[in-house]
């Protein structure tokens, strides 16, 4: 065999792994391949961007697109499991009562609120200022019998939203209630303050007098609760459809990024392949070379 027939034939073949050369198909051979791939879905599916994809590229891209769902899904068990487990640890709704006979002048005054107290949850405060019998009647003529008696009190608490800001005066009866909604603010342990006045307004008109009958102060244990970051309530089917559309419309751009990544493969290993057949050829043709003559 000379050298011009070795070259036409190893421009006409191919070379495998071992270094072997190979003669290229057949015209029947590269219909049955053409064939082959027409069943495969090589040709069915071409039009869709998917056709010659191995199973690794289609794990990737049906990775890519569960993606959104398994983030949502591991988001919403995270949150709900803390949410319960603070939940459990949270002690049930109950209320704290607090009652003394010295704090105003005349009165028992009786402070319930709600309990536990959480940040940025809203509790109910209540004071209830009962006559004292042998005290209520001094207190109540202390500017003479021409004036009617009326109660006001106010909460004072820089940490709380306080609603309502001012109550309205109460005329003197058995019992008298002035009750606030407050939502703390801050955490740890805060400050609140109670002050009654008593309001005498003469009944045939004129100036009206208005004294201090005392105050409490208390402090109340603000918590924290730990809130679900993402909780079922919080995310609608609307929103989910909207992810799953959302991972859809990228599908194009996976599509063209595994095709960059294919062609880029594709493109290095026929650069070694033709490296590699180069060198071969190059080696065949110095072994066939004849030896010059000294």
């Amino acid at each position: 065999m000379d050298v011009n027939h070795r070259e036409r034939v190893s421009h006409n073949s191919s070379t495998n792994e071992l270094g072997l050369w190979l003669p290229s198909g057949s015209p029947k051979d590269q219909k049955n391949n053409d064939l082959s791939r027409h069943k495969n879905g090589g040709l069915v599916f071409r039009w869709t961007g998917f056709a010659g994809k191995t199973l690794w590229e289609w794990l990737q891209l049906l990775g890519v697109l569960a993606l959104p769902l398994v983030i949502t899904f591991v988001a919403l068990y995270t949150s709900e499991l803390l949410y319960s487990r603070q939940a459990k640890i949270q002690p049930p709704p109950s209320t704290s009562t607090y009652q003394s006979d010295t704090d105003m002048l005349g009165l028992r005054d009786k402070i319930t609120w709600d309990a536990p107290v959480v940040k940025d949850q809203s509790i109910a405060i209540t004071i209830s200022l009962v006559p004292i019998p042998s005290r209520s009647t001094s207190l109540q003529n202390a500017a003479g019998s021409g004036y009617d008696f009326s109660l006001i009190a106010q909460l004072s608490a820089s940490a709380f939203a306080i609603d309502p800001k001012a109550q309205e005066q109460q005329l003197f009866g058995q019992q008298n209630s002035f009750t606030w909604t407050a939502i703390p603010l801050y955490t740890t342990k805060q400050a609140l303050n109670i002050y009654v006045t008593g309001i005498w307004t003469p009944k045939n008109g004129g100036k009206t007098i208005e004294r201090p009958l005392g105050n409490h102060v208390w402090h109340i244990d603000v918590t924290d609760v730990v809130t679900p970051f993402l909780g079922l309530g919080q995310i609608t089917l609307s929103e989910i459809v909207v992810v799953l559309l959302s991972s859809i419309l990228n599908v194009p751009v996976i599509l063209d990024f595994l095709q960059k990544r294919q062609e880029a493969r594709e493109k290095e290993r026929a650069t070694s392949e033709a490296n590699l057949s180069g060198s071969r050829s190059l080696r065949t043709n110095q072994t066939n070379t004849p030896l010059s003559k000294k």
